[in-house]
């Protein structure tokens, strides 16, 4: 695959478990974000790179106050991320590191409103909980276009964005671009260090690369929905 191979300590059963297991400790108040949610059980719809080990979520107030009861949380240092605090707090749970983040992201907010709408999947492992891909892509996007060094989107992140795109379709629940474009307007497009008002779109692109051919117009026509949205709104701003 175009992202490369990666050996995996886990299995997707064990990591499913983990991730099912966190969600239950407060359900509806703690949901799994990034690339966790593109788990096939999950999506429904197949990896297009591979997968991570680790599992992140989000939490309110609520969740936040029963994970503290329940698991012996650390906080991320603060050198990772410099002139960001209460990045996030973590664990390791059953060998995988699982990280909690309350409220926000590395400063963005995320909204309460994301718990009332949250996707709930049930798989093998039992239920779990996850924010929608519109935010989820937004916040990917974030990650990397925010960068101060070398400022860029990750490959992986394109492929993560075909995927949603490709099971929003085959379950009836389009990627929905006004939806995400909220998001961008609520603390990623003001934070991006890209040369471009599209650039994070054109990066995106590679997405394409790994999909089967009969979903590669479905794809771009969705991309390039989000390019011509997310250039009106900069060209606004």
């Amino acid at each position: 695959m175009g992202t490369g191979k990666k050996m995996n300590k886990f299995t997707e059963e064990e990591i499913l478990s983990v991730a099912s297991t966190v969600c239950s400790i407060s359900p509806g108040n703690i949901l799994l974000i990034g690339g966790g949610i593109i788990l096939p059980q999950i999506i429904g719809y197949k990896r297009l790179r591979p997968r991570s080990d680790d599992l992140d979520f989000i939490t309110n107030d609520e969740g936040i106050s029963r994970a503290l009861e329940q698991y012996d949380l650390q906080l991320e240092p603060a050198s990772r991320h410099p002139g960001m605090h209460g990045v996030s707090q973590y664990t390791y749970l059953d060998g995988i590191l699982v990280a909690i983040f309350h409220n926000q992201i590395r400063g963005y907010d995320i909204p309460s409103i994301i718990y009332e709408g949250a996707m709930v999947r049930q798989t093998s492992k039992g239920t779990i909980q996850t924010i929608t891909p519109e935010l989820n892509m937004a916040l990917k996007i974030r990650r990397g276009a925010s960068r101060i060094d070398r400022p860029h989107i990750y490959a992986k992140d394109g492929h993560d964005f075909a995927s949603m795109v490709v099971s929003g379709y085959l379950s009836g629940e389009k990627f929905d671009i006004e939806k995400w474009l909220e998001y961008m307007d609520s603390g990623v497009c003001n934070s991006c260090n890209l040369t471009g008002s599209t650039e994070c779109m054109d990066q995106l692109a590679v997405g394409e690369r790994n999909l089967e051919s009969r979903y590669r117009e479905l794809f771009r026509n969705t991309l390039n929905g989000c390019r011509d949205r997310v250039s009106m709104y900069c060209c606004l701003r």
